[in-house]
C-alpha cells in the first residue's frame, strides 16, 4: 500500500508567497522547476504543495501548462 506524500503546512505557505509575488491579476505562472528553484525544494515537494493549496480552495488551475516552456497559470482565490 502506498503512503500518500503531503506537503507540510510550512511549505504550502512558502510556494503560496511565492506564487502571489509573480501574479499579476491575481494569477501566477511559474513553472514547478522554478517554484523548487526559488524555494530550495524538490519539484516533488512543490508539486504536493500546490495539490495541498487546490485542495485548500487557496488556489485553482486557471490555465493547464503545456509543459516545454508552458507552466500552468494558476488563480489564487484567497
Amino acid at each position: 500500500m502506498k503512503t500518500a506524500h503531503v506537503s507540510s503546512p510550512e511549505t504550502a505557505l512558502a510556494v503560496m508567497r511565492v506564487l502571489q509575488s509573480t501574479a499579476v491579476n491575481r494569477v501566477a505562472r511559474i513553472s514547478q522547476s522554478d517554484l523548487a528553484e526559488r524555494l530550495g525544494i524538490s519539484p516533488q515537494t512543490a508539486r504536493r504543495a500546490l495539490v495541498r493549496l487546490e485542495a485548500e480552495g487557496r488556489i485553482e488551475v486557471f490555465r493547464k501548462g503545456t509543459g516545454r516552456g508552458y507552466p500552468t497559470a494558476w488563480r489564487i482565490r484567497t
